[in-house]
């Protein structure tokens, strides 16, 4: 009996453009960007999503759909998605703003899901 959290990428162009500079970029690279961005003093938690971003060779993108298709599968009830957050929000954002969809997709797939039972 609990609940389960995650935060996945949605299909969306913007990840196509990301793809394309993740292809001419390399290891040495994300160390150079990474070094560049903490001796400007940005916020790590930043440094680390672009990193994600733009270096990440093993990415993979989802639709809700899809999300709660396969949670179902594995035995998770209650699959609730997580609409909206604070301003500075990517789901925010396109919710305020409706052509944002057509780049952002359905932004980020925020989800909580509860699978009971008894234990074995």
């Amino acid at each position: 009996n609990g609940w389960f959290w995650t935060s996945l990428y949605s299909k969306a162009k913007v990840w196509d453009h990301a793809e394309k500079i993740c292809e001419k970029m390399d290891f040495k690279d994300a160390e150079n960007f990474k070094e560049y961005l903490f001796l400007n003093d940005w916020p790590a938690n930043k440094i680390f999503f672009l990193l994600d971003s733009f270096f990440s060779k093993d990415r993979v993108y989802f639709t809700s759909k899809q999300t709660r298709k396969e949670l179902e599968k594995i035995g998770f009830e209650k699959v609730q998605f997580l609409k909206r957050g604070v301003a500075t929000d990517l789901n925010e954002k396109i919710f305020k703003n409706p052509k944002l969809k057509k780049i952002y997709g359905e932004g980020d797939i925020r989800v909580m899901s509860q699978k009971t039972g008894k234990l074995n």
